[in-house]
């Protein structure tokens, strides 16, 4: 399984796992304060969820925004065309 990074280099199943136990220091990686995904949603507050079509994490965040919303949370999904992680944020004038 490989992934497309945001300089369309491919990112193998492998790299994607050694970084995600590298930023979970040694805890479980479905620790709910590593991945909201994981945690109970209930009551959750209004929420808007960024991704973009090239953002390896679309995935978990369209998960994210289904759990919400199942939830009753109020919540909205932003996806942007050919955006990478986090790079739709440049283009926000407080970037500037």
């Amino acid at each position: 399984m490989e992934a497309i990074s945001s300089t369309g280099r491919s990112v193998s199943a492998k790299r994607i796992k050694e970084a995600a136990e590298l930023y979970a220091a040694g805890h479980d990686l479905k620790d709910p304060m590593l991945s909201p995904v994981y945690r109970d949603v209930t009551g959750f507050p209004p929420t808007l969820l960024t991704s973009g079509t090239r953002d390896l994490f679309l995935s978990n965040t369209v998960r994210m925004y289904q759990k919400l919303r199942r939830a009753g949370a109020e919540s909205d999904l932003l996806v942007f065309e050919g955006m990478s992680h986090a790079m739709y944020y440049l283009m926000s004038p407080s970037a500037h």
